[in-house]
């Protein structure tokens, strides 16, 4: 996940990205010694696999932030048109942002 950030407070350093999948959130990654010090810029994390289930068509997901403050950015969402538990493709964003 590839995206840019703001932030005043300088405490993304050990806040987390998530997964939102067909409603379950997952923790994704945690944010690392990168952040530290940096009030903006660019990064690009490399976040957890997460296990497919079986729902067969349209699939909801969302990623987004969260600092070590508990602050939120936005979500980030788009559809996966899985076909079972093993291939899933991307649909389409649903929402574009930041």
């Amino acid at each position: 996940m590839r995206f840019n950030y703001t932030d005043p407070f300088e405490d993304l350093y050990h806040g987390h990205a998530y997964i939102r999948y067909n409603g379950t959130e997952y923790e994704a990654a945690t944010l690392a010694g990168e952040f530290i010090g940096k009030s903006n810029g660019t990064a690009i994390l490399s976040l957890s696999a997460i296990t497919l289930n079986s729902t067969a068509g349209t699939v909801p997901v969302s990623v987004w932030i969260a600092d070590n403050g508990g602050s939120k950015s936005n979500e980030v969402s788009f559809n996966i048109n899985q076909v079972s538990s093993l291939c899933a493709s991307i649909l389409y964003p649903a929402s574009k942002g930041d």
